[in-house]
Order: C-alpha cells, then structure tokens, then sequence
C-alpha cells in the first residue's frame, strides 16, 4: 500500500473540492491514469468497489437471470460466486495442465464464459477471440495489473476484463476492482453500479450499489505514482525465486517467465516432493504457506447442487501439486533462500 503521505496530498485534494461521492474528480483522474496504462479510452474502463463486484457486474449486463455462465474449477471462489451472486448459474469446466486456464468449453447452452488467468500470468486476449464470437467472456484477471499492459483489443472483441485493486495486488486502493471492455458493456456495468441510474433518478435495471469512492480513488492514485518505483522491488524478488526453485526443478505458475510480477507465487512441485511434506517442513520452521484455491470449487460444498458427475482431473492433480509460498515486496534474497532450502531439506 502506498504510504499515508502519499495518499493525503490526495486527500486535501478532496477537502477542497468538497466532492465525496459518485463519479468524482478523484475517480475521473483515476479512471484516465488506468486507462493511459492499459492503452484504451477513459470510457472502456469503469471502477467498482472490489473486483468481486466487477465480475458481477459484467456478468449481470451481459445475460439474464437464471441463465448458464463456464466458469473454471481452478480459480478463486470469488469468480463463482459473482455469477450466484448476479443471479445467474455456474457450469464448471476443467483447466488445461499446462497454463491453467480453461479448456476450450464444449457447452452449447452456456450465455457466457469466464476464463482465469491464473495468479498473474500473461493471457492474449486473441486465445478467446473465437469464443467472445460465440458469446461474452469475462477474464477474471484479479492479480494480472502487470502482464495485461495493453488491452486496446477489448474494441474489437466482446471480452471484458477485471482486474482487482484489493490491498494484496500490485496496485491498490486497499479494496477496489477495475473493469475493463467494449464501450457499451462499459456503460451498462457503470449504471448498474449506481442502481442502475443513468442521467435521472429512474432505475430502469437491476443494479446495485457498487461504486469506487473518491476516498479509495485517493489510495488508487497514489499507490499508482509509486508503481514504477515498486515494480522492481517486487521484480527482484520474483527473479531470485525463480532462480532458486529452479535449482531443484521446481516451477511456478504459467506465462510468468517475461518482464512482469505478480504479488501471488505458487510453486508447482512437479513430483519433485510430496506436497504435504513441503507443508510439514515450513510449518516446523514457521513459516506460512498457502493453498490459494483450495481444492478446486467442485469441492466446495456452496456449489455441490452445480458439479456435475464429470471428473476434473487436472484441476485435482493442480491441487495436489501446488503451494503458495510467501511473497512481499520487501522480502530479502536472504529470506528467499531460507524458504525454499527449507522446502527441499528433511
């Protein structure tokens, strides 16, 4: 999070244009600078109040009730429940063994598709052209600020994307979401985080209250204007793990081997020693791990009356193969070293 000096120049700001809420100057100033960054128009990018909201919202302008949206077992439990939460039904597709990522669906009756990045990695918006044709796709990107750099297809393609602005990502408002797609998908998500309302007091859709405050948007910039400056702490950081987890030919998740972070690193053991015994040797040294996604949403009890008989078997073998390790921006090559010689030493 940015420091609080940063933040209260911003703060001032909003003291003295005594503008607090809805679509604020603040927010606006917000808007252009993510929009600048992710090399589209002001107008193809909206902000909510966290990025679960974000998902629902596009999910919610983009189909009707009761109807079917793909969403991966391999993800956060957030992008499921974003489709319950619009009203709308999850059908669970497995991930591909290698990126991660959904596997082309084969469902006719789906009205939507949700596709994960996972964790950060690197996704071409052109792998999901050919889908958006068929109907519209949200990538749920939560942790993906540094490898989605240009989005300037989401003009072309019927493809929104959401990034999250949650104090455990790169840049933050401390809770917050942005989305980013087509102009008129845009402009539906916009009215339908202000109850739907749009130039009047008439609510005229569902809608809900969902708006990012001229408050978070203060956090927001500030944390952007030291972007530059912590990218590389956090570069350095991804770099010596890579390096050290290699040594003992262990991988991290997919399409993160270019020039970009993430805040989240999940090691993939790859068989080269049992998951539960990393887990024992950590935990015996104190120091924390964690399994992000669980063991796949198929398992989760919220969504049993959804999983269908079909087995999801590389999302069970991710699951078994998989830990995060700790992360932080101002981790030490030293600190680095500790926790993976404690992964590979009884």
């Amino acid at each position: 999070m940015p420091k609080s000096d940063s933040v209260a120049a911003y703060l001032r700001q909003i003291d003295d244009s005594r503008v607090y809420s809805n679509f604020g100057p603040l927010v606006q100033r917000f808007t252009d600078r993510l929009a600048g960054y992710f090399g589209v128009d002001s107008e193809n990018v909206v902000l909510l109040g966290n990025g679960t909201l974000g998902l629902q919202g596009a999910v919610s302008t983009a189909s009707p009730r009761d109807s079917q949206w793909i969403v991966p077992t391999w993800t956060f439990v957030a992008t499921a429940q974003a489709v319950l939460s619009a009203g709308r039904i999850p059908y669970f597709e497995d991930v591909e063994v290698d990126t991660w990522t959904l596997q082309r669906p084969d469902n006719q009756a789906a009205v939507g598709t949700i596709v994960t990045s996972p964790f950060g990695g690197k996704m071409s918006l052109q792998d999901w052209a050919n889908e958006s044709a068929r109907r519209p796709v949200i990538i749920d990107a939560a942790s993906c600020f540094d490898s989605f750099r240009n989005l300037s297809l989401v003009n072309k393609l019927n493809i929104c994307v959401m990034v999250s602005l949650h104090a455990t990502k790169l840049v933050s408002t401390g809770e917050g979401g942005v989305v980013i797609g087509p102009k008129e998908w845009i402009a539906e998500i916009k009215k339908w985080s202000n109850f739907s309302f749009f130039g009047d007091r008439v609510a005229r859709t569902e809608g809900t209250n969902a708006k990012l405050s001229e408050y978070q948007a203060a956090v927001g910039l500030a944390s952007i204007d030291e972007w530059p400056r912590t990218r590389e702490r956090w570069l350095k950081v991804y770099k010596r793990y890579i390096h050290r987890l290699a040594e003992s030919g262990v991988t991290i998740q997919p399409r993160m081997d270019g020039d970009y972070v993430s805040s989240t690193l999940v090691a993939n053991l790859n068989g080269k020693v049992p998951k539960m015994e990393v887990v024992t040797r950590l935990k015996a040294a104190n120091i924390e791990s964690r399994d992000w996604w669980g063991a796949g949403l198929h398992r989760m009890p919220a969504f049993d009356e959804f999983v269908s008989k079909r087995t999801y078997t590389n999302t069970d073998l991710l699951a078994e193969s998989t830990i995060g390790l700790p992360l932080y921006v101002d981790m030490t090559s030293t600190e680095v070293d500790s926790v993976v010689s404690t992964m590979f030493n009884a």
